[in-house]
């Protein structure tokens, strides 16, 4: 028997975004809607800058495909937490638009944040109650949730989901006790919270930022879900596994905690 058939895991960590909700459905119109509230806000300071020529700016500075309404694998938008995205923006105003530095300030303050999870932009990847009920309650696993998105709207995702009472420990990109992806320290952390070794997690995540964390903390296993933000090829060089759905990894799982 290999190694990973002996031993059980004791947690599981999941990404949030492409992972546990669809990352296009939320993020895509976060995106235009950003450029847009931009944009109208400049005409209103009567500042040169068209949409047309924001749009062409801003979506590769992020790595947004306006085409095809898609997050482009291993931009800023899969990979970076959002103060440092912010803080791209801002520069891309001064920079790009020849903006000062106190005015662009003020836009983004009037545009620029954390999208609130609701109906209209959050879709799950698969039924989040019944697969954290399972997982905690008849494999007897901790629950933790480690995301480059900011903390509170992550919470709020949870409970509008009613999983937060399943999740032992969460994570943002915004919490300072932790350097972000793919630095280990988000996993270390997660695991000193609940008094569990890394070598005994598994990680779960649709970028090769949230594998290449795993890895460097030396998890139990980590396995990339196909359908988020990155690309199969991006995503398998650092996953030990890859599945094509939240579905199958599920189906992955039971057979981990029972072995």
């Amino acid at each position: 028997m290999t190694e990973t058939q002996e031993r059980r895991p004791k947690m599981v960590i999941f990404d949030k975004d492409g992972t546990l909700i669809d990352f296009d459905f939320m993020w895509a119109s976060w995106v235009e809607k950003l450029s847009k509230d931009m944009a109208m806000l400049c005409r209103k300071r009567k500042i040169s800058l068209v949409n047309e020529s924001l749009d062409a700016k801003l979506f590769p500075l992020l790595g947004y495909d306006s085409e095809k309404r898609t997050v482009v694998s291993g931009g800023m938008l899969c990979c970076t937490p959002m103060h440092k995205i912010r803080g791209a923006v801002k520069q891309m105003l001064e920079v790009e638009f020849s903006i000062a530095g106190d005015i662009a300030e003020e836009i983004l303050k009037q545009t620029y944040g954390t999208p609130t999870p609701d109906t209209s932009n959050v879709k799950t990847l698969g039924d989040l109650r019944e697969a954290f009920t399972e997982l905690k309650e008849k494999h007897k696993l901790k629950i933790g949730v480690c995301t480059t998105d900011d903390h509170e709207p992550t919470t709020d995702m949870l409970k509008m989901q009613g999983v937060a009472d399943l999740v032992d420990v969460v994570i943002g990109g915004d919490d300072k006790h932790a350097a972000p992806k793919p630095s280990p320290e988000q996993i270390q952390y997660l695991c000193k919270q609940v008094e569990v070794d890394p070598k005994d997690v598994i990680m779960i995540g649709d970028t090769n930022t949230d594998m290449q964390m795993g890895k460097a903390a030396g998890v139990f296993l980590n396995i990339g879900i196909m359908h988020g933000a990155s690309s199969v090829k991006d995503l398998e060089v650092n996953a030990d596994v890859l599945v094509p759905s939240f579905e199958k990894m599920m189906c992955l799982m039971r057979k981990l905690c029972s072995s």
